[in-house]
């Protein structure tokens, strides 16, 4: 299957552009090639810095889906389409249609499985959610912790109490010195 590509460009990272250009030298309208395949830079990206979990942001070079899709025809390449969302509320409607449109683009016949993998990152909602869900546990806990030990010195009161006052109206009692 063809696909047809409107222009081979790229978007280059800085550790990229430290490598293939000098210092002064702007690398927009340039040609790099990689896989064989030649590209026009019409970007840069300015470094990020420390690697992330998918690997270092800064050696990276961004390509249009469809360059990609010539450049990795013969290959085993690697996509990554990040995608945001305005409302929470509206993630798992989204990524129905991202599972769709997907499923459309890699030609997935209906009975087969997906060919591709979805992830949502859990939102800061969610996690702030399960935080309080621990925390309000925790308060549960401390809470019957102290309530028991509470109960359990004001009966130790009681029973000071209550002998203490025992041993003085026997005392009375024997001595004739208690009132009605």
């Amino acid at each position: 299957m063809k696909y047809k590509v409107v222009a081979l460009v790229a978007i280059i990272t800085s550790e990229i552009r430290t490598l293939l250009f000098d210092d002064n030298e702007s690398p927009i309208g340039k040609k790099i090639n990689f896989f064989g395949v030649s590209c026009r830079v019409i970007g840069t990206l300015k470094s990020k810095g420390a690697a992330s979990s998918r690997g270092n942001f800064d050696r990276r070079v961004i390509v249009p889906l469809n360059a990609a899709r010539v450049i990795g025809s013969e290959r085993n390449l690697r996509f990554l389409a990040t995608v945001a969302i305005d409302d929470f509320y509206e993630a798992d409607e989204s990524i129905g249609l991202a599972t769709g449109l997907m499923r459309s683009i890699r030609g997935d016949r209906p009975i087969d499985e997906n060919s591709f993998e979805i992830k949502a990152n859990q939102s800061i909602a969610e996690r702030l959610d399960e935080i309080s869900g621990y925390l309000k546990l925790g308060g549960f806990t401390i809470g019957f912790i102290t309530l028991l030990g509470a109960s359990i010195g004001l009966m130790n009161i009681m029973l000071v109490s209550v002998t203490e006052r025992t041993r003085e109206i026997g005392l009375r009692k024997s001595s004739g010195s208690h009132t009605e």
